[in-house]
């Protein structure tokens, strides 16, 4: 970094003042090259007020003595430059220890003073500009006592602390030597300067000791999430013989690499029998091709691990036993003796290692001191591998029940296993032409029934081991039993599991595979499974793989290329990153062009499409052959604006919370031009009338698409209802705006037989109308109803928003359906309309009544609407029948409905529940002539409700007849309650 020009407007002054309000000068505000944060220099600080000793802040009302960073040499950090640190005199000294453990470079600018924000406040200076002897010796104190306590913080946190630590030692030991220069004497605590010197001086002559401990926790403690290592994180390089080593001569200077057993201590070890430390692998190791190229890489991170071996180390995660206990020779035989490495040499060896290493490269400040996962697939690149050996020096991949993945010697790996079990299973597995590999802890099998899975579940379980798993499914397996199959294995697993002989029935393809996602929202997010990677699916030679966020469609690859992905993950991420914050089609673009890179970067060969599925609730589909977005799947009210502008949407996927659909979502769509396929979802029963528009706005356009409608409510388990095929009427987008697309409440088109001719329904599964219906709407159900005649089971009629013409297409529905279910709304009539009281008849005629099981009649009309019905019927299956007046008041029915009434009873035998509410009949004999039709052997319910209590009381000379009529054993009364929004009733 470097300070800003003097001409640059951008510079920020900060004025500082005396405690009096003396003005005193101004220094510059620097910007930081790499962060863009603004920090001031200590050394400036100090230029300007001669003789400073520190400085505080009174921009709260108080002094807060204001820290600057320093290297850990007690230089000026950032090329001689120092920021701002952090404050001492914080609320509370526990929130003052947080926050100089979180600082660092990042995120300074929240946990310390920010000049840019403080502008135009002054930061007075106290007193005589000269630090105290007490406070110096406090700061010291207190930095040291959290020092102590952060040896299991971040290294570079901890490193920032040990710098600062040196500073205000060497500032005290300043402070010190000027009192002492001028006889002055002081006691802090009631210790004089020497003892002060002595007590801080002991403080410092730990660190390196706490920096050692740092060091050591950061190697082995932390881990990058997802898969494991290619390599044990424990490996050292050693001379191949000192007795041919020569300090001057370079060519003389070979080494062998030697991997060592990472086994980890855990609570319940005290059952073990064996030892439980870190120790040398029993492998001859390894020749390094090209050994200077590797010290380079890799020269610094083997120097820790030996000095780790050499002093020991030990906390609640790894036992390094010290170098002079020989313990890290555990278990060694002659594949490591014979390569002079014993008792008497391991020493010199490792300490001649330490020297060479020393020289060449000196102890870096490294932010990473552990092995990251490209790092440890590097390591395998420099080996010299003899034939018939592999690269993972003897040592077993094993993963514990906390998911983490280690490289163990076989007796620390199998410590746990079941071993009688472990042969049982691979005698299982073998005799289903399958593999296991203990080394690699991987396993592949064919199951071919049932049988086979639950038998092959169980062993799985007795073995208390996990693998990485590759099944392949030789029968059509059910979605359910999929589902468990894979949930059980998963829990067995180590990280990745690989399936072949995946159906659609158990992943399906389409809309709902991103609503209801098998492996990745039912099996990645319950187990610790990484990946997941489906062979041979959606199509032969192609595979899908299942991240947590993301999946990728590709070729069929002869090997999982896992450690790739690791970092195609975080990649992707912030790809996900870009799209959700797209606003234009450019954005999107933008985006696609950054993943097919990234997939380039990585490797992965072939991949055809990327789908990412975000935290927003939407997923979208990303086709590298096209370089663009194909595909959208979100909720309405969560739609992403940019996504859905692109214009290159090929299939876009709707679930429906609400119709809040606006002429600015209309028009979005309509920038897709090649839209092929739109699916809707509802959780209610009226999807088909919300996507009356949606079928409307696409007459105008110019392509042909699919609409796939489907019902998620609980019990239908996504169920599609229809899918129609919709052809363009040709009319060119771009002449046309969002006014020209009828909306909700636009008038219909005057020929819906017009409007519907270019529709053709390939699937048609609907089986309820719901009211209301719409001339629209009912011309659609029309040509359904004609392509697919025996679907429809249950119809409400309502007419009252019907023209001629919808009345005549709800006739030719009722003609061809066969249903079970019909509820006839009663609605008055407009006077106005002369034409209604003449096409209703005919329309109720349609009804086809040898299939009826259930009919309800309701509204304000019920008398009007039964004088209409004028057709001779006969309804065999009967099973209900439903007369419910509306209103405030009782309805009386005529002798005609009476009539009606007792026609549908006496033509039925096997009617089961009679309900009549807020009705009235004229004359009391009425309801003796529909008491004496009805079977009392048949009959189980019968109702009687009304408006209020008021009214019941003058039916009840009918509940009467009906309590007469039958046995009280078989009576059953519920009494009704009063409100001006329930009936009031006697059920029998």
């Amino acid at each position: 970094m470097r300070p800003p020009e003097d001409t640059n407007p951008s510079v920020i002054i900060q004025k500082f003042q005396s405690e009096d309000g003396e003005p005193l000068g101004t220094l510059r505000t620097l910007i930081c090259e790499e962060t863009g944060e603004s920090y001031i220099l200590w050394k400036d600080i100090q230029e300007a007020f001669m003789g400073i000793g520190h400085l505080d802040d009174w921009s709260h009302g108080s002094a807060r003595r204001v820290l600057f960073l320093v290297d850990k040499a007690g230089e000026l950090l950032h090329n001689a430059f120092s920021v701002v640190f952090v404050n001492i005199c914080e609320q509370q000294a526990e929130e003052t220890c947080r926050a100089q453990l979180e600082i660092d470079e990042s995120s300074s600018q929240k946990n310390s003073i920010n000049h840019d924000k403080i502008q135009g406040k002054d930061i007075k200076a106290n007193g005589e500009l000269m630090s105290s002897l007490n406070h110096l010796f406090d700061t010291c104190t207190y930095i040291y006592e959290h020092l102590k306590s952060a040896t299991t913080a971040p290294r570079e946190t901890f490193q920032y602390l040990v710098a600062n630590s040196r500073y205000f030692y060497s500032t005290l030991a300043e402070e010190v030597e000027r009192l002492d220069q001028a006889g002055a004497k002081a006691k802090v605590n009631g210790k004089d300067q020497t003892q002060i010197m002595e007590e801080i001086g002991d403080l410092e002559r730990q660190v390196p000791d706490w920096d050692y401990r740092n060091i050591c926790h950061t190697m082995v403690a932390v881990k990058e999430t997802g898969l494991s290592n290619a390599t044990s994180n424990f490996f050292i390089v050693l001379p191949l013989s000192l007795d041919s080593w020569d300090d001057h001569e370079p060519s003389s200077h070979q080494f062998r690499l030697y991997f060592l057993c990472e086994n980890c201590t855990r609570g319940d070890d005290a059952a073990l029998t064996i030892p439980q430390h870190v120790h040398l692998s029993n492998h001859p190791g390894y020749g390094l091709k090209r050994p200077q190229e590797f010290l380079q890489s890799f020269g610094d991170y083997v120097l820790r691990i030996l000095l780790m071996i050499k002093r020991g180390y030990s906390d609640n995660l790894y036992e390094i036993p010290p170098l002079d206990t020989f313990n890290i020779l555990w278990r060694n035989g002659p594949n490591v003796f014979r390569n002079h490495i014993n008792n008497d040499t391991i020493e010199p060896l490792v300490n001649k290692t330490i020297a060479y290493l020393q020289e060449l490269s000196p102890p870096k400040w490294t932010r990473q001191l552990w092995l990251s996962r490209t790092k440890s697939a590097a390591v395998k690149t420099f080996l010299d591998v003899p034939e018939g050996d592999n690269a993972d020096g003897n040592l077993y991949r094993y993963t514990g029940d906390d998911l983490m993945v280690s490289w163990r010697c076989e007796a620390h790996a199998h410590q746990y296993v079941d071993q009688k079990s472990l042969a049982a299973l691979r005698k299982f597995v073998h005799s289903h032409g399958g593999h296991v590999d203990t080394q690699q802890a991987t396993l592949s099998i064919e199951l071919a029934t049932i049988a086979d899975a639950d038998q092959f579940q169980a062993l799985l379980s007795d073995t208390k081991h996990r693998f990485d798993y590759s099944v392949k499914l030789s029968w059509r397996a059910t979605r359910p039993y999929a589902k468990d199959l894979f949930l059980n294995i998963g829990k067995k697993s180590s990280r990745v599991m690989e399936i072949d002989g995946i159906t659609p029935d158990i992943h399906p393809l389409g809309y709902d595979q991103y609503r209801n996602n098998l492996f990745r929202d039912e099996i990645l997010s319950v187990t610790g499974i990484y990946v997941i990677s489906l062979l041979n699916y959606p199509r032969p030679q192609q595979q899908t793989t299942h991240f947590w966020n993301f999946s990728i469609q590709s070729v069929l690859l002869p090997t999982p290329l896992l450690h790739g992905w690791v970092h195609l993950d975080s990649d992707i991420n912030e790809i996900e990153e870009l799209v959700c914050k797209a606003q234009v089609a450019s954005d999107c673009d933008i985006a696609a062009n950054e993943l097919k890179v990234t997939v380039e970067k990585h490797r992965v060969p072939e991949v055809t499409a990327v789908t990412l599925f975000t935290v927003y609730g939407w997923n979208t589909v990303f086709d590298l052959e096209k370089g663009s977005i194909v595909e959208l799947q979100s909720k309405v009210d969560a739609c992403p604006k940019g996504v859905l502008s692109s214009g290159s949407l090929r299939t876009l996927g709707l679930h429906l919370s609400d119709l809040n659909f606006d002429q600015e979502f209309f028009r979005l769509v309509q920038i897709n031009t090649k839209l092929q396929e739109v699916n809707i979802s509802h959780h209610q029963n009226d999807i088909l009338h919300n996507t009356e528009h949606i079928i409307k706005m696409w007459h105008m356009s110019a392509s042909p698409f699919r609409l796939l409608l489907l019902d998620r409510r609980q019990d239908t388990q996504g169920q599609v209802v229809a899918e129609l095929a919709i052809r363009g009427e040709g009319v060119n987008l771009s002449g046309n705006s969002i006014r020209d697309v009828p909306g909700r409440d636009s008038n219909p088109p005057s020929d819906h037989q017009e409007a519907t001719a270019n529709i053709a329904f390939l699937q048609w599964s609907c089986d309820e109308i719901g009211p209301p219906l719409s001339d629209y709407l009912a011309s659609i159900l029309d040509m359904a109803t004609q392509q697919h005649p025996s679907t429809l089971t249950l119809f409400t009629l309502d007419v009252s928003q019907l023209s001629q013409e919808g009345l005549s297409a709800v006739q030719n529905i009722l003609r061809r359906s066969q249903l079970e279910f019909l509820h006839v709304v009663c609605a008055p009539f407009d006077p106005c309309d002369p034409s209604r009281p003449l096409s209703i008849p005919q329309v109720l005629d349609s009804v086809q009544w040898s299939t009826i099981k259930s009919l309800v009649l309701s509204g304000h009309n019920i008398d009007v609407w039964i004088k209409l019905w004028t057709c001779p019927f006969f309804a065999p299956q009967l099973l209900c029948l439903q007369i419910q007046g509306t209103g405030s008041s009782l309805q009386e029915l005529s002798q005609l409905s009476v009539r009606f009434i007792l026609r549908l009873i006496y033509l039925t035998s096997t009617m089961t529940e009679l309900h009549l509410a807020n009705v009235q009949l004229q004359d009391k004999r009425d309801w003796e002539l529909i008491v004496d039709s009805v079977d009392p052997l048949s009959l189980k319910t019968f109702s009687l409700c009304a408006v209020n209590q008021r009214q019941l009381m003058s039916v009840t000379d009918a509940a009467k007849l009906f309590d007469e009529k039958f046995p009280s054993s078989e009576k059953k009364t519920i009494s009704g309650t009063e409100n001006k929004d329930q009936s009031c009733g006697v059920a029998v």
